[in-house]
């Protein structure tokens, strides 16, 4: 497996946000539109969308429309390696919108990894007291 294995575009296909206690988090509603793209190179860049939004009221957003657009969209990109005997990816992020996630790594495990689909295991993030884990889905379209 190596860089190549992973280019093209991947569309989400499903997903899943639970707590430790099992109660299952909707963080981006019930059909997100999401996307992410891998080169051969190790480059990669994702997105993703909270089902629902709206469209801003005028031009320009009131403060209150644009903190709900902030939080119902997320961006980064930079590059990733992979460590195949582990089944792991590592994102190291060059740029995000949330400016908290530059410079930091995001490990995937490879849960699935087959041709065209491919589903990825988000490690625990302890929020609180609690511990969130997650699951994401997806299939190349190109």
């Amino acid at each position: 497996m190596d860089y190549s294995d992973f280019a093209g575009c991947w569309k989400m296909t499903g997903y899943e946000f639970w707590r430790s206690d099992g109660v299952s988090l909707p963080l981006w509603g019930e059909n997100p539109v999401a996307s992410t793209v891998f080169d051969d190179k190790g480059n990669f860049s994702a997105q993703i969308m909270h089902d629902g939004r709206e469209p801003f009221e005028g031009a320009n957003p009131t403060t209150d429309e644009a903190a709900g657009a902030y939080r119902s969209y997320s961006a980064y990109f930079g590059h990733f390696d992979l460590d195949v005997e582990n089944q792991r990816m590592t994102n190291h992020v060059e740029g995000c919108l949330n400016p908290g996630w530059v410079g930091t790594t995001q490990t995937r495990e490879l849960e699935v990894f087959e041709g065209d689909r491919m589903v990825l295991l988000i490690p625990p993030i302890q929020v609180g007291d609690v511990v969130i884990k997650g699951r994401c889905a997806w299939k190349r379209v190109t």
